[in-house]
């Protein structure tokens, strides 16, 4: 399997390979007697897309005997410019003790922390058919202070509103007979 492994890696170099432009600079006055040329990596956006139609576009494949299977029984040849994989990647929704991984279930974001990130973090929920559950939160601050002369900060307490999304479970009349979502 290690051969199979590192004809994905050369796939994936072949892909920065051929990303590369030439770009030259004339050197001197009135003319290009002299031209300096240089390769450079296209911009990160290029390749990046280049490497997500290559994973759009990967096989998965079974490994029986030495030998990858297709999910139509056809033996697969795999060339330099394919990506194929054997799993598929696991679920960030779900419980994984294997790899670490929490799951959505019960996890927050918090809009003082990361305001921005907060809408992504709901569409996450939803797309684990959870429910994003947004609740407003109070804490004191310090607020106003004042440097007073030698050695004393005074401060006035404020309070600071914060808004707090965490995934839930769906609610049972948000759910069909069999327990999933409504579309």
């Amino acid at each position: 399997m290690d051969l199979d492994r590192s004809k994905q890696v050369i796939s994936c170099q072949q892909v920065v390979r051929t990303s590369v432009e030439v770009s030259c600079k004339c050197i001197g006055l009135n003319s290009c007697g002299v031209k300096s040329c240089w390769r450079k990596l296209a911009p990160f956006e290029v390749v990046a897309s280049k490497l997500k139609e290559k994973y759009h576009e990967s096989l998965r494949v079974r490994l029986v005997r030495k030998q990858l299977w297709d999910p139509f029984g056809r033996v697969v040849s795999v060339k330099d410019q394919e990506l194929v994989y054997l799993e598929g990647s696991p679920s960030r929704c779900e419980k994984n003790h294997t790899l670490g991984y929490a799951g959505m279930l019960g996890r927050s974001c918090r809009s003082n922390v990361a305001e921005d990130k907060c809408k992504f973090f709901s569409e996450l929920c939803n797309g684990c058919n959870l429910r994003a559950e947004k609740v407003e939160r109070y804490k004191r601050v310090n607020c106003n202070c004042k440097f007073i002369y030698c050695c004393k900060v005074e401060c006035e307490k404020c309070t600071e509103t914060y808004s707090e999304i965490t995934c839930k479970a769906l609610k049972a009349e948000e759910t069909d007979i069999i327990g999933r979502a409504h579309p």
